[in-house]
């Protein structure tokens, strides 16, 4: 089999119709693209021209790209209208439990999206959002983008508001926060009120910590202005560092707040939640908690599977119980779990009364018993591919969940759709 068919299936959508996926010879220098979009998404529609030209320009001399169009499109005439434009091949419309499965293997958490493979259907290594490569690099001079190390992407000068450059090697050992920002945008100017401040009360600490201001600005005097009201260093307007450093972390939005440790390791991509929890600092570097409550793991339900233990409608020593069942595995797992950080399989509890209505309409969401009929109950929630996992008993030790867990990692458990 094919890397193709392994991703595709047996069937592909072709100008000419749906062929068989076999059918398609992928050389061995050649690269698959599987490009998640549809038409009624206005970033898709602008982004997909900026790809066919690129699509284009790249296999103008030989073929080095294949393109997959995976449609979000709502019905197969919106499929129809969007494709007729693209110069590549698709999955058929048809195949939505295929799509689905795609988004959750590709952990699309919003579109448009592009994903490369190799021929053999193995995942290339590549820096953050790929839809920026094709715009900041629209001659493809290093495609594929393979993955560079941080210290690459940021090396060089900084300045600080009066204009003084230093360079980023005086900050080695230090922990670092990539403040990506701009004075144009609201939320931007109330968080970086709350971040000098905590910056200030963090260094006060003695901690070696620095900031630097990746600016989306759209002009130098607004970088200045805004620059003016900030503590720490920056990267000049107009360095390319800051797209290059945008596309390494994949930012789709601002403000965002990345913290590096001494070793520019990744400790959160969600600075921003976690400094604005945390006025005086005390949580400094602000590493993730392997359990996480439901309000905070919501904003990443659609990146990946989501396993939630729901103790709403239960005393305190259930729901406490709950949470230690969790950690205890959380912990042996090694891996965090806050919204925006990399782990195959988040954490949530969900319980207590502030929690109660993001509870119940999380219960409604994906069909489950309402908290009155199952108050003691472990799910695991695949937005992505559509579907849930509901632990058929309660939970009353960590050996549960582990086995659960287990289970997970072996593909073993009967997921049920829920659309």
């Amino acid at each position: 089999m094919t890397g193709l068919q392994q991703l595709i299936g047996e069937e592909i959508r072709t100008k000419d119709g749906v062929v068989d996926t076999s059918s398609i010879e992928i050389g061995k220098s050649q690269i698959i693209g599987l490009y998640f979009s549809a038409h009624w998404c206005p970033p898709c529609r602008g982004f997909t021209p900026k790809l066919v030209e690129f699509y284009n320009h790249i296999n103008a001399s030989r073929k080095r790209l294949h393109i997959v169009f995976v449609s979000s499109d709502k019905d197969q005439s919106s499929f129809d209208a969007y494709y007729k434009d693209m110069p590549w091949y698709a999955l058929p419309y048809s195949q939505r439990n295929r799509k689905g499965k795609l988004s959750g293997q590709c952990r699309v958490s919003g579109i448009p999206e592009l994903i490369l493979f190799d021929r053999d259907g193995n995942k290339l290594k590549t820096d953050g959002d790929l839809t920026s490569h094709v715009a900041v690099d629209p001659e493809g001079s290093e495609f594929p983008w393979p993955a560079k190390p941080i210290d690459d992407l940021i090396s060089g000068s900084l300045i600080d508001k009066e204009g003084n450059e230093t360079s980023f090697e005086d900050l080695k050992g230090f922990t670092l926060g990539i403040y990506f920002s701009a004075h144009w945008c609201p939320p931007c100017k109330t968080f970086t009120h709350k971040l000098a401040e905590v910056y200030g009360k963090v260094k006060e600490k003695g901690h070696n910590f620095e900031i630097v201001f990746a600016s989306s600005d759209k002009d130098e005097n607004s970088f200045k202005e805004y620059f003016a009201t900030m503590p720490w260093k920056a990267i000049p307007f107009g360095d390319y560092r800051k797209d290059a450093l945008s596309g390494k972390f994949g930012v789709q939005g601002i403000p965002t707040f990345v913290v590096l440790d001494s070793e520019l390791n990744i400790i959160t991509m969600n600075g921003r939640n976690a400094v604005s929890k945390d006025k005086n600092g005390d949580a400094f570097p602000w590493r993730p908690k392997p359990v996480n409550p439901i309000s905070e793991v919501e904003s990443s339900f659609n990146v990946g599977p989501v396993l939630i233990h729901f103790t709403d409608g239960t005393d305190e020593e259930v729901e406490e119980n709950g949470k230690k069942f969790l950690l205890t595995v959380a912990e042996q797992l090694g891996k965090a779990a806050l919204p925006g950080d990399d782990a195959e399989l988040l954490f949530s509890a969900a319980g207590g009364d502030e929690n109660e209505d993001l509870c119940n309409r999380v219960r409604k969401f994906a069909k489950l018993p309402k908290a009155n009929e199952r108050p003691n109950l472990l799910i695991i929630l695949n937005i992505p591919e559509e579907k849930v996992y509901v632990h058929e008993s309660e939970i009353s030790s960590s050996a549960d969940v582990q086995q659960v867990v287990d289970d997970f990692k072996a593909d073993k458990l009967p997921f049920q759709r829920y659309s």
